[in-house]
């Protein structure tokens, strides 16, 4: 994982959304209910970023929404990936090192 591919997707995901999340989640088993509770303003596809893996497993939509949980302005990762997935393993924690480029500092 390099931090060009990790700007390139920051940068491809400002062009879609000036929403600045507060908070990032990244949803797993049981939690995919929350995506429903998300007042969703934007939605991109994982296979619109620069470098996001895509999840395998069926159930995981590998989306990226952006909105508002209550007055929260947040991220959500829906579709996340496991260690045996990513092909190296530091794939899988890209999704997380983009967040961590994405959030702004306080």
């Amino acid at each position: 994982m390099s931090a060009v591919s990790v700007t390139d997707a920051v940068r491809a995901v400002k062009t879609r959304t000036a929403i600045v999340p507060e908070v990032a989640v990244i949803l797993g088993t049981g939690l995919g209910g929350l995506a429903d509770e998300l007042k969703a303003d934007v939605t991109i596809p994982y296979a619109d970023i620069p470098g996001f893996p895509r999840p395998t497993v069926e159930t995981h939509a590998g989306r990226l929404l952006f909105g508002t949980l209550g007055d929260t302005r947040v991220a959500m990762m829906q579709g996340r990936f496991h260690r045996y997935e990513a092909t190296p393993c530091n794939r899988s924690r890209f999704p997380s090192a983009y967040c961590v480029r994405w959030a702004p500092r306080r």
